[in-house]
Order: C-alpha cells, then structure tokens, then sequence
C-alpha cells in the first residue's frame, strides 16, 4: 500500500513538472512571438521613415526645379519687357529637355500665373506691412506711395508685363491679377476711410471709388515712368504720388468755374 502510495506520488510530481515544463515552453513561444513582432514594427518603423525622407527629398528637389524655373521665366521677362516667351526658352536656360519643363509646369500661361501670383502676394504684403504701424491715416497713406514706388523701382519690368497682361485681357492670368488688385484697393479704401474719419479726407468722397482710381493713376503713372527709362528718382515720385493723393490736379472745384 505504501509503495502504491509512493507510486501515485511520483507520478503526480512528474505530471506536475511535465505541466510546469509545457507552460515553460508556451511562454518561451509567446516571448519568441513577441519578439518577431517588435523585430518587424522595428523594420516596418525603418522602411516608413526611409519613405518619408525619400519623400521629403523628393518634394525638396521638386520645389528646387520648380523654383529654376520660374526663375529662367522671370530673367524672360524682365528682358523682354512681357511674358511671351516660349517653354523652349525656359527649358534651355534651365538645362533641361522641354519634356521634363513640362512635367512640372502644363504650358507658359501656368508658370506666368504662378510668377505674378508670388510677385503679386509679395506686393500687397509689403503694402500691409506700410499701414500696420501708422499712427495716423496722413502717415499710412504716404507709407503706401513709399512701399510703391520702392516696388515698381526694383521690379519695374515685371509691371510692365502685368501691364500688358491687363491689355490683352488673358482669361486665367487676368482672374489671378484682378484678385490682388483687388486686395490692394481694399487697403488703400479702408485707409481713406481712416482718413476720413481723422478729418484729413472730404467727408463726401466716396472711399471706394476714390481707391480705384488712386490704384489705377498709381499704376499707370509707374507704367508710363517705365516705358520713359524707369524710375530715377524714387523720392520725388513718390512726393508726386502724395500730392496727387492728398491734393488732386483741380485748382478749385470745376463745378465753380
């Protein structure tokens, strides 16, 4: 009885160690399995990053071309004094066939809506910045006709291309242009109206109508001063400006005389 008790004990203890021993290798699985896991988010986490920065160098190199060539456009410009310049122009000066130019950019009417978009974005920033820290309507009106002049002296080629892009009157270039002009008037409008307010302004005037044509003399005084050799002196057209602004061209009311 006693060795059949022994007998039953010592199979009891090996059938525990044999549980002891299958538990041992399942977690030895699990952790194996585990580790294969952190082993491939490890190189999954590798390849995704590796994209990325492929990705990254890719977009980078991307914006570099595209820059080169909006650059070789602009130098077109400024030469010609327009924006008729052929894509093969561009691509030469580029170095590159006309075939990659047009991978980038579909044809001359997309890579002109980008330059005057940019030119145009830059200007009505630099207009915005004159007015910020006036601290009366006389100070951010002559700021305005600083930032101006300053502007059409350093890119007086590029208006007159706008210039001409006005007059032939192109569909998508004009809808990019009209927007920034837009945006340039509202400026000069809300200042008059600052302006207004300060008593520096007639109260009969009506702002708006007042800003459209104070953009367009501006505008077409800078272009007839670059069709006459450029803006020599960019102080005294800038006083020309003001006085044109703040005094108009009547010596009294014609409604007088």
């Amino acid at each position: 009885m006693s060795a059949s008790i022994n007998g039953g004990s010592s199979a009891g203890a090996t059938g525990e160690q044999s549980g002891v021993a299958k538990d041992l290798v399942s977690q030895a699985a699990d952790l194996a399995s585990h580790v294969e896991n952190v082993k491939e988010a490890a190189k999954g986490a590798v390849r995704a990053r590796a994209a990325r920065v492929r990705e990254v160098d890719k977009t980078a190199k991307s914006a570099r071309t595209r820059e080169r060539i909006l650059t070789a456009a602009g130098e077109l410009i400024a030469e010609n004094g327009n924006t008729d310049f052929q894509m093969a122009e561009v691509a030469r000066r580029c170095g590159m066939s006309k075939g990659s130019l047009y991978y980038y950019y579909r044809d001359r009417d997309e890579i002109v809506q980008e330059i005057f978009s940019s030119g145009m974005d830059d200007f009505v920033s630099g207009l915005e910045g004159a007015v910020a820290t006036a601290r009366s309507s006389s100070e951010a009106l002559y700021n305005l006709c600083v930032e101006f002049s300053n502007r059409v002296s350093q890119g007086g080629t590029v208006v007159l291309a706008v210039a001409a892009e006005l007059v032939q009157g192109r569909g998508n270039i004009l809808d990019t242009l009209e927007k920034r002009l837009y945006r340039i008037g509202r400026i000069v409008e809300v200042q008059l109206e600052r302006a207004q307010a300060e008593g520096v302004v007639r109260s009969d005037v009506d702002c708006n109508t007042a800003a459209s044509c104070v953009c367009g003399a501006f505008f077409f005084a800078a272009v007839h001063r670059m069709n006459a050799g450029g803006i020599s002196d960019v102080d005294e057209f800038t006083t020309h400006l003001v006085d044109v602004l703040m005094r108009g061209v009547g010596c009294s009311d014609i409604r007088e005389a």
